[in-house]
């Protein structure tokens, strides 16, 4: 029987964007996502305050990552997640000593959606010097698109989640 090693970038970051049949495909991701890897991970799935620190602490116990809902000034490092709290936008403020720092804004609406997919990839674009990547998950509407030609542009990869799978797809 032999082993295979995978070898990891160091200090890698992934934004995980999603919407309409999302939480569950945020799961699925989470829990696969190999802790080894020690990713900063930032989740912003289109959903009300009230509802994501109890998404936050669903994805902690369905996965190896340490998982919180974003406060203002959060720092995260790898094998770390927040989930950006309902009804505010989640920027990467900073970046440093391998961590990410956020912030919170209520800032108008972007794409109709605060929290939006796209002022959270547009600030790790900005920010995140080291490996860069997002996966675009199940939703409807624009937001998002903006941000992964921006991340795309900075050298990251993007992965987007195909319609077939999609509970929505647009």
């Amino acid at each position: 029987q032999s082993t295979v090693e995978t070898e990891y970038p160091d200090r890698p970051t992934l934004v995980i964007g999603s919407s309409t049949g999302g939480p569950t495909v945020v799961e699925g991701v989470l829990a696969e996502l190999p802790i080894e890897a020690d990713f900063r991970v930032l989740i912003v799935q289109h959903m009300p305050d009230g509802f994501t620190g109890r998404f936050a602490t669903r994805l902690d116990e369905a996965s190896d990552y340490d998982v919180r809902e974003a406060t203002d000034g959060d720092r995260i490092g790898g094998g770390e997640a927040l989930v950006a709290k309902g009804g505010k936008h989640l920027r990467v403020s900073g970046h440093g000593g391998g961590r990410i720092r956020v912030s919170l804004t209520e800032d108008e609406p972007v794409n109709n959606v605060r929290p939006a997919v796209d002022v959270t990839l547009l600030t790790a674009a900005e920010q995140v010097d080291g490996p860069l990547s997002a996966a675009i998950l199940t939703g409807m509407g624009a937001d998002g698109a903006e941000g992964v030609r921006a991340l795309s542009d900075a050298g990251g990869t993007v992965v987007a989640q195909d319609e077939e799978t999609s509970a929505v797809f647009g």
